[in-house]
């Protein structure tokens, strides 16, 4: 019955909703006190589960990487894959139960993939049956179930949703005998189905909104269908609706202008991002699996610093893309991971809200590549420097003089449980700072 109806509002909607006209273009300037609060939380976790997430550690001989693409790397059917949807099932208490468990460790935002690239969508929508509700196992809404409990601890959060569509007839493409093909990384936009599919996500992205995320984040807009005019439509759609939902994308530059900020997966997209400016850098925490063992890859806390530092420096978030297991449980050495992290972030916390990396030129007199030292940077509030020390082996570290002439007052190095005076030399034309123990993956301050 539900398919019948979807037939007949989608008919609607083509016809009489949205037909072939652009909605009107409005302003591309964010809501600035949406932004500032945003780019205040600064620690972030994606929380990445699906279908993809039943498969395991491998398929049929394929080890599987990136369970998001688990359609595209394994090249499994249409009808296959859609059988293990259907078996979708886990107990909600257990959802509640790993929420509450990671949002223990000092979690700031969460984000959700509401929709993957696959289709399939974690809440009940309208306009399809190919969702939690109607198609799992499971049969409750669980994007309603993740937003309460996260309501509850009043943890802000956000959602993923995919342009890229393999289930949606608009780009499933068949043989001549009426058999779905595999699906390809950069799906073809069948003839005349366009409108049709944007007024799909339309109608979705309003579903969507009702939710009241702070952003959205569209996936697979790397499709050659998917244009910047398509962009542009969409963002002001969603702007028609909402002047406080944030809009991005995972650094698309067809988007060109209509996002509110760009994100990032990669250490060179950082690099090249301009210091002190609006982003969120999504980072790989426990990718589903290892390639090459079968079992599941977990990143060393010791791994993370150094992406901390070019995120921080910058002035972005830092979001963890964490991989749940199919029946909602976490490792145990994911937990002691996201935990040692977590401190980490805990303990400097004061250092890294409200700060910005300074210009060593007007502060120090001296131009430094991308303002940092040999042994890391500087970032700065007020009167008060942060230093992040992020070369390892070392036991002091040397910077320059105040340009203006001003004077350290104050100089210790943060601990979890408090913080230890440091020891400041006056040498010729800089300070030099000693430690007594290694300050690598550690912040000084200095007071001045």
């Amino acid at each position: 019955m539900k398919k019948i109806v979807l037939v007949c509002v989608l008919l609607c909607v083509a016809f009489f909703s949205f037909g072939k006209d652009k909605v009107v273009e409005k302003d591309y300037t964010p809501n600035k006190e949406a932004l500032s609060e945003f780019l205040d939380l600064k620690l972030g976790l994606l929380l990445d589960f699906g279908v993809y997430s039943l498969f395991g550690s491998d398929y049929k001989g394929f080890h599987i990487f990136d369970g998001r693409s688990i359609m595209y790397h394994t090249q499994i059917s249409h009808k296959e894959y859609e059988n293990v949807a259907k078996s979708l099932d886990f107990s909600t208490d257990e959802v509640s139960s790993s929420i509450k468990q990671l949002l223990y460790f000092d979690i700031n935002y969460v984000v959700i993939n509401v929709k993957n690239r696959d289709g399939f969508c974690l809440f009940d929508s309208k306009y399809t049956d190919y969702d939690i509700v109607d198609y799992a196992k499971y049969g409750k809404n669980l994007l309603e179930i993740i937003v309460s409990e996260l309501k509850k601890n009043n943890i802000k959060y956000s959602f993923e949703y995919s342009i890229l569509d393999w289930h949606h007839s608009s780009q499933v493409q068949l043989d001549k005998d009426g058999v779905r093909y595999p699906v390809r990384i950069n799906s073809i936009m069948n003839e005349g189905q366009k409108d049709e599919y944007m007024n799909y996500m339309k109608n979705q992205l309003k579903e969507l909104l009702k939710y009241n995320p702070s952003s959205i984040i569209f996936n697979g807009d790397w499709v050659k269908w998917w244009t910047y005019e398509d962009a542009l439509e969409l963002y002001s759609f969603v702007r028609s609706i909402s002047d406080d939902v944030l809009i991005s994308s995972l650094g698309n530059p067809k988007w060109k202008k209509g996002l509110d900020y760009p994100v990032y997966s990669a250490p060179h997209q950082l690099k090249t991002n301009k210091r002190n400016s609006n982003f969120e850098y999504h980072y790989r925490f426990n990718m589903t699996v290892n390639p090459f063992n079968g079992e599941r890859k977990l990143k060393k806390p010791e791994k993370f610093y150094k992406d901390f530092y070019l995120v921080f420096s910058r002035g972005g978030n830092f979001l963890m893309d964490f991989s749940l297991f199919g029946d909602w449980t976490i490792d145990n050495n994911s937990l002691e991971s996201i935990k040692s992290i977590s401190n980490w972030f805990y303990t400097n916390k004061k250092a890294i809200i409200n700060s910005k990396v300074p210009d060593t030129s007007i502060l120090f007199g001296k131009n430094l590549i991308d303002n940092h030292f040999p042994w890391g940077f500087f970032m700065q509030n007020g009167n008060t420097l942060y230093g992040f020390v992020s070369m390892d082996k070392i036991n002091s570290v040397t910077f320059p003089k105040f340009k203006n002439g001003a004077t350290i007052k104050k100089c210790y190095l943060i601990k979890k449980d408090g913080y230890v005076d440091l020891n400041v030399k006056e040498l010729l034309g800089s300070y030099k700072i000693n430690f007594n123990e290694s300050p690598y993956n550690s912040v000084f301050v200095v007071e001045y």
